[in-house]
């Protein structure tokens, strides 16, 4: 949009709105992520809380692209993080709930954030690296590389640049 004045208004109008639906996607998203996984550890996964994961899944990185659209600050790796983390703890959830598993939330959550970043930046040993601090010790370090690499192998394929990238190449 040419219009600086037009641009920035529809962006936080967007921003706005969507933060007033989803209230979780306020700033990094952090504290909402943290909400909703002591949310699912007191309660079985309903379909609100699945719905609103999903929810939030689909618009952060709308709103992260807007906000930057709109001239202001987003980013890559808290978007990640939090994307991960939740679709993480959707599967754990989901396969808890119906197919009578007792997989590790948490753990799910660390393979998440390392596959989702992992994607996003085409950095496989980087977002490896931050989920094994994530996780506070070495044992899922060689479930999350695989995670890791396998989403960064099926991004490649699906699109060769990254946000990094793409201003470079077009």
């Amino acid at each position: 949009m040419k219009n600086e004045y037009v641009r920035i208004g529809l962006g936080a109008a967007i921003v706005g709105v969507s933060i007033f639906i989803f209230p979780h996607l306020f700033g990094d998203s952090y504290s909402g992520v943290k909400d909703m996984i002591e949310q699912s550890s007191r309660t079985p996964l309903t379909y609100t809380l699945a719905f609103t994961i999903l929810g939030i899944v689909v618009l952060k990185p709308i709103i992260s692209s807007v906000t930057l659209g709109a001239g202001g600050d987003g980013g890559v790796f808290a978007p990640g993080i939090v994307i991960g983390a939740l679709l993480g703890l959707l599967v754990a959830l989901t396969c808890n709930q119906f197919f009578h598993t007792q997989l590790v939330v948490s753990n799910f959550i660390i393979l998440g954030i390392a596959a989702v970043l992992s994607g996003a930046i085409h950095a496989p040993l980087t977002s490896s690296s931050l989920a094994v601090r994530l996780s506070g010790s070495f044992i899922l370090t060689f479930p999350i590389l695989l995670a890791s690499m396998a989403a960064r192998y099926t991004a490649g394929k699906i699109y060769p640049y990254t946000v990094y990238s793409y201003k470079d190449q077009h």
